[in-house]
C-alpha cells in the first residue's frame, strides 16, 4: 500500500470517527439526521449530514466536510425568499434601492459578529460556518456551534420579518396579492 493510500484510508477512518461521534451527540441532543450521505473517497465532499432539531423543519441545515477545506466543517443552510417577499423587495429595490442595500447589510451585521458569512442571490440567501474538526472532540463546544447556528438562523429570519414589517406595517391588501 503506497503512502498516499494509507493517508487515504486513514483519512476516511478520521472521517468516520467524526461522523460517528456527530450522530452520537444528535442521539443525545434531540437533533434529528434527515439524510446522511457518504461520497466517494476521491470525491472532494467526503460526507454530508442534514439535520433538523427535533420536528421543527424550520431548523435544517447541513453539515459536511470537503477535504479542499482539509480541517474544516461547514455548517451551511440556503434559505429561499417567499415569492411576495421576493415581490416586495423587488419592488423596494426598485423604488429605492438605497434602502434595500441597507437591508442587505443590515442582515449581514446581525450575523458576522457570530462568525457566519451571509450571501443573498435573490431568492435565495445562504448562511455559512466553519469550524475545525477537531471541535468535535469537545461535545459541549461543538454542540454550542450547533445551537449557535441555528440561533443565527432564527436572527436571520427576525431581521427579515423586522423590516417588511416595517415597509408594510398593515400587510398584504386583503383584496389583493399585491404588497
Amino acid at each position: 500500500m503506497s503512502s498516499k493510500d494509507k493517508e487515504m484510508s486513514s483519512s476516511v477512518k478520521d472521517i468516520d470517527d467524526i461522523i460517528n461521534k456527530i450522530e452520537e451527540y444528535f442521539k443525545f441532543h434531540n437533533i434529528t439526521v434527515i439524510q446522511k450521505t457518504i461520497d466517494n473517497p476521491n470525491s472532494d465532499r467526503m460526507f454530508n449530514l442534514f439535520i433538523q432539531r427535533s420536528n421543527i423543519e424550520r431548523y435544517q441545515f447541513n453539515i459536511s466536510y470537503f477535504k479542499s477545506m482539509k480541517t474544516f466543517l461547514i455548517f451551511n443552510v440556503t434559505m429561499a425568499f417567499k415569492d411576495e417577499d421576493k415581490r416586495a423587495l423587488d419592488s423596494i429595490k426598485a423604488a429605492n434601492k438605497a434602502l434595500a442595500e441597507q437591508f442587505y447589510m443590515n442582515s449581514r451585521k446581525v450575523v458576522y459578529p457570530l462568525n457566519v458569512d451571509f450571501e443573498i442571490d435573490l431568492p435565495r440567501f445562504m448562511l455559512t460556518k466553519e469550524i475545525t474538526m477537531d471541535s468535535v472532540s469537545n461535545e459541549q463546544f461543538f454542540m454550542d456551534q450547533i445551537h449557535n447556528f441555528l440561533h443565527v438562523i432564527e436572527l436571520i429570519r427576525i431581521t427579515f420579518d423586522e423590516f417588511f414589517f416595517f415597509m408594510f406595517p398593515k400587510g398584504k391588501s386583503k383584496d389583493t396579492d399585491e404588497i
